[in-house]
């Protein structure tokens, strides 16, 4: 299976997400608090196939995360 990554910054929402896509059978998932961090993540030797994201994030929102991943 492929990597998923999730960009947001509130906890409940990474165990829902995690919760739902393990439903799927979807386990390769990995987090990040905001923007920095997961370009941080995606910066390192981690490919991921589809990244779930967060609009409302500080200190890095996701537009600006988006803006800056492409």
């Amino acid at each position: 299976m492929s990597r998923i990554l999730i960009v947001e910054d509130a906890a409940e929402m990474h165990a829902a997400l995690k919760l739902q896509l393990a439903a799927m059978r979807l386990k390769d998932v990995v987090t990040a608090i905001d923007g920095q961090a997961a370009l941080a993540l995606l910066d390192g030797d981690s490919a991921v196939a589809l990244i779930i994201c967060d609009w409302h994030m500080t200190p890095m929102d996701g537009l600006t995360f988006c803006t800056a991943l492409r």
